[in-house]
């Protein structure tokens, strides 16, 4: 935050590689699982 108090955000413009994004999201996935005790598919 600027001294503004204005917040920014910010976007890709540009994807990485779609095994990044499918990494990142089964490990998101599992650490959600694994915090509420699902873990089922493991």
């Amino acid at each position: 935050m600027g001294a503004s108090g204005i917040h920014v955000a910010e976007y890709l413009t540009v994807l990485p590689p779609r095994a990044d994004l499918e990494a990142k999201l089964h490990e998101a996935i599992q650490s959600a699982r694994n915090r509420i005790g699902g873990d089922a598919d493991t």
